[in-house]
């Protein structure tokens, strides 16, 4: 019965309903002891790193193997602070597992989840692919907080473990396939969109930083929970009418260069915001134009490029080393106290998108000269 009702966003459920309920709870846990953003960025970028390299030299996924593997990992970065007295190499140790068993996991669901992408519904498949994230952000953090509070942290990761357990149990029911490839496959695939992969991967980590920034603002776990919730909820419905609408006109370039101008030229204005409530409201802004930016940027590949196993390798592998420049700009920017530098540097990247794809000719139509 559980095998005919299974969907492959079920595991994607797992692992967004336990990083924006425990991790990002635990994440303000290590803030409050010594670990500062600076911390957070540099291992983010060791963890990125190692990740692109293990892309680059394995020669064979396994989707069955590796999402159990991703799960593990996670779950073993779990124990370590359960029973590990609190260092900040414990927390190094914890970041990057976490980062490694997430691209464990996601590169086989990703390969999975876009094998056969449907002309006319490619938009919606992306965009309910982010919807079960905002969803998770919405009842998450109020969860795990609530739980934190109450509990002993031995205990408050109990619950994580035994999900994450429940999620390997739930690899079986996917399609179990096998992948050979080589470096020279993960380097010379998807051509076209390398360099706007390695973007679209910085943009990721510019979205997670930009919300990490509010640590220095909020005075409490509840006040940091609530706010993430708070702008998950306000998000929640844009996505999918976005793509509807998207899918129906053809027209990705219409949504994503207003969308894209929104997010960079709002994330510039955090560095003018020194309160949590001028924070939040910059916040949603940005976040709900990203809730249109980043489907439209992750389906620039679904678009371009067709759906084979290697090229969604090659696609972490690029979204990688993105998320390991900027983490590494990001953490040594902070280091410096160059904080206004930072919003606009990443500000900049977000005006930078559209462009990118304008210049190597995507979505655009050469018989009449418009953008797509």
């Amino acid at each position: 019965m559980l095998e005919k009702k299974f969907n492959l966003s079920w595991l994607q459920a797992i692992l967004t309903f336990v990083n924006s309920g425990f991790i990002v709870v635990l994440l303000y846990h290590f803030y409050k002891k010594n670990v500062g953003l600076s911390d957070i960025f540099f291992a983010d970028a060791i963890a990125c790193g190692l990740n692109a390299l293990i892309l680059l030299f394995r020669t064979r996924i396994k989707t069955h193997r590796d999402m159990r593997i991703g799960f593990g990992i996670l779950a073993l970065s779990l124990v370590a602070v359960a029973t590990i007295p609190y260092s900040k190499p414990l927390f190094y140790v914890f970041y990057i597992f976490q980062v490694l068993g997430g691209i464990a996991f996601y590169t086989p669901l990703n390969i999975l989840y876009f094998a056969n992408p449907t002309a006319g519904t490619k938009m919606k498949t992306m965009a309910w692919y982010w919807i079960v994230g905002i969803i998770s952000g919405i009842i998450g953090p109020l969860f795990g907080a609530v739980l934190f509070l109450n509990l002993p942290l031995y205990a408050f990761l109990i619950l994580p473990i035994l999900i994450f357990a429940f999620g390997m149990y739930l690899v079986r029911f996917t399609e179990n396939v096998t992948i050979a490839y080589s470096p020279i496959d993960v380097l010379t695939k998807i051509k076209r969109v390398r360099l706007i992969k390695m973007l679209d991967g910085a943009l990721h980590r510019v979205s997670g930083d930009t919300g990490l920034f509010v640590l220095m603002l909020v005075g409490s776990l509840a006040e940091f929970s609530g706010y993430q919730s708070l702008v998950a909820l306000m998000m929640a419905g844009v996505a999918w009418l976005m793509a509807r609408s998207a899918d129906k006109s053809a027209r990705r370039m219409v949504y994503l260069i207003p969308a894209a101008f929104i997010a960079g030229i709002g994330t510039i204005f955090f560095s003018f915001a020194h309160t949590l409530l001028a924070y939040g409201i910059i916040t949603i802004i940005v976040r709900s134009s990203l809730i249109i930016a980043e489907p439209l940027r992750s389906n620039v590949m679904v678009d371009t490029i067709d759906a084979h196993p290697h090229n969604w390798i090659s696609r972490e592998f690029y979204l990688n080393v993105g998320r390991s420049l900027v983490q590494l700009v990001a953490a040594i920017l902070f280091i410096n106290d160059q904080i206004v530098a930072a919003f606009v540097i990443f500000g900049c990247l977000h005006l930078l998108f559209p462009a990118l794809v304008y210049w190597k000719k995507i979505y655009r139509n050469p018989a009449k000269g418009l953008a797509n």
